[in-house]
C-alpha cells in the first residue's frame, strides 16, 4: 500500500481554511513523524471546525488509517 500524500492533504486544508496553522504538521511530516502530524491536524481541524469537502475527508481518513492514527482523532471529522 502506498502512503497517502500528506502534502496534498495539507494543501487542501489550506485551500479550505486560509491561515490554518499547518507549519507544525508539515515539519513533523518532513522529520518522519506523520502520525503525530495527523493527530495534531485532526485536533486543530476539530477545534477550528474547518469544513472539508468529501475528497479531502477521504484523503484524511486514508492517511490516518495508513499511519494508524487512533480513530478517536479522525472518525468524527471524516464522517466514518
Amino acid at each position: 500500500m502506498t502512503p497517502p500524500d500528506l502534502e496534498v492533504l495539507f494543501a487542501r486544508v489550506a485551500a479550505a481554511a486560509p491561515g490554518f496553522p499547518l507549519g507544525t504538521c508539515r515539519r513533523l511530516t518532513i522529520h518522519g513523524e506523520p502520525l503525530v502530524a495527523l493527530e495534531i491536524l485532526c485536533d486543530n481541524l476539530d477545534e477550528y471546525a474547518v469544513p472539508l469537502d468529501a475528497s479531502t475527508r477521504r484523503l484524511l481518513a486514508a492517511g490516518c488509517r495508513y499511519y494508524r492514527v487512533d480513530a478517536r482523532y479522525w472518525r468524527t471529522l471524516t464522517g466514518e
